[in-house]
């Protein structure tokens, strides 16, 4: 059953909230010039062509969809109802994650690269894929390897022709609540078939279990672990605040693990790791809206590559979290080299040693809550998730741009997307782990589809 609250963060109608009603204070000593009020963003709607609505109807057989842009259109309760009436499953992109509810039951989860193995497999046998406001990027489309079956067909609902006949498919190019509605109209009462309908939904509930296992901490081990610490904010924060992230491996944790409670509740932009969006897009998202708290994490890497927007947080007394978790190195690269037999070269912090590779021996100390607290930033040292829960508390009584740092442990590279990413690996090496990832590079770009 679908709930009001969970679409009330998004707009309603074609328009915009007006972003800004009021008049313009006099500017000059002529009385006369003055401002109307006016709206200052419009949203247009375009409108599919009827054939093509058409040409996707007759492609209908037992489809599995992608969640793609629909946030950008506000289609967030349409995309739930059309997959709750059709019986069609939905599996999230990056830029989709949050579009429909957690726990509706056709919600099959992330899926692509970063995702998890509930909503891929569906996506591996599926007859037709419906493309919904998605660029089918690398990541999505796990470098055209995601959709195996032989007979896969491809219908893109989009706004720009160029990303609506990828992957050969029809091209529905409207928007997509609009295109959404018009279709569910004219399916009807068609859905699909009541076993595959089953097979969906026991899908999802697996993807909900597995969410729940992997945040939990693991036995044994000391401090907490990154996915860990994912799954305590994700408990504590209420459905209306928002998570941010933009590189390292946090994106990929975010996307299988993060339980969005509003279409707007989820901001990873994933461009291919853009290190600086987490600081400063915090911060406009919360000069956009006071009433949401926003959970800014950004890793170490990323924090040194770009944390000067913490002075203009507390320049203009503007209030986020910032969740600073430390693994001591480039984690994702390091997960990444290794996987093309790299031997995560050059991936962690050390001194240079007398034969010039780094010195395993001598670790650098990076003192990352001083650079914050000579920032002026209040920040909270965590090393459990007691501690995590009281700097959490603190931080939301608070007022102003609040820094909380975790020594996390270091990433380790999980399969849980069973799924590919192409990273090209040197053809010609003499070690021997550089020449086994190049066996499996060649093994697996053999199942790389091109859709005519």
């Amino acid at each position: 059953m679908l709930t009001s609250d969970y679409f009330s963060t998004q707009r309603t109608d074609s328009v915009l909230q007006q972003v800004e009603k009021e008049q313009f204070n006099d500017i000059s000593a002529n009385d006369s010039f003055k401002a109307a009020s006016r709206y200052w963003v419009r949203i247009d709607r375009p409108e599919q062509l009827p054939a093509a609505l058409m040409r996707a109807m007759e492609t209908l057989t037992d489809p599995a969809t992608t969640g793609g842009g629909v946030v950008y259109s506000s289609a967030s309760k349409v995309l739930a109802e059309f997959a709750e009436k059709t019986g069609i499953p939905v599996g999230s992109t990056q830029a989709g994650k949050g579009a429909i509810p957690y726990d509706l039951p056709m919600n099959t989860g992330p899926m692509g690269a970063l995702g998890l193995r509930f909503a891929n497999r569906l996506a591996h046998t599926a007859d037709l894929v419906i493309g919904v406001g998605t660029r089918y990027t690398d990541f999505t489309s796990a470098s055209n390897t995601m959709f195996q079956n032989p007979q896969v067909r491809f219908v893109n609902i989009n706004v720009l022709s160029f990303d609506a006949h990828k992957e050969a498919a029809v091209p529905v190019i409207g928007d997509a609540r609009e295109t959404l509605s018009e279709l569910q109209e004219v399916l009807g009462d068609w859905q699909v078939d009541e076993d595959y309908r089953r097979e969906a939904m026991a899908q999802a509930d697996e993807q909900r279990q597995a969410v729940d296992r992997m945040v939990q901490h693991i036995s044994g081990t000391e401090g907490l672990g990154q996915k860990e610490v994912i799954g305590i904010v994700n408990e504590f924060a209420r459905p209306q605040d928002v998570v941010v992230n933009a590189a390292g491996s946090m994106p990929s944790d975010l996307q299988k693990l993060w339980k969005a409670g509003s279409p707007l509740g989820y901001s990873v932009e994933y461009g291919y790791s853009c290190m600086g969006y987490e600081i400063p897009a915090a911060l406009g998202m919360r000069i956009a809206d006071p009433s949401r708290e926003i959970f800014s994490f950004i890793g170490d890497a990323s924090f040194i590559m770009y944390h000067q927007d913490v002075l203009t947080a507390i320049q203009e007394r503007e209030k986020i979290i910032l969740l600073l978790l430390d693994n001591g190195g480039y984690g994702s690269i390091h997960s990444l080299s290794m996987q093309v037999g790299s031997q995560g070269f050059e991936t962690k912090y050390y001194y240079r040693g007398d034969n010039g590779r780094q010195n395993l021996k001598e670790p650098l100390q990076i003192d990352f809550p001083k650079i914050l607290e000579g920032y002026g930033v209040k920040t909270y040292l965590v090393e459990d998730a007691d501690q995590l829960l009281q700097a959490l508390q603190k931080a939301v009584a608070s007022d102003q741009i609040t820094a909380i740092y975790v020594r996390v442990a270091p990433v380790e590279r999980d399969d849980a997307a069973d799924a590919y990413w192409e990273v090209a690996t040197l053809e010609v090496a003499h070690i021997e782990s550089s020449i086994k990832a190049h066996q499996e590079y060649e093994r697996i770009r053999d199942l790389q589809r091109t859709y005519l």
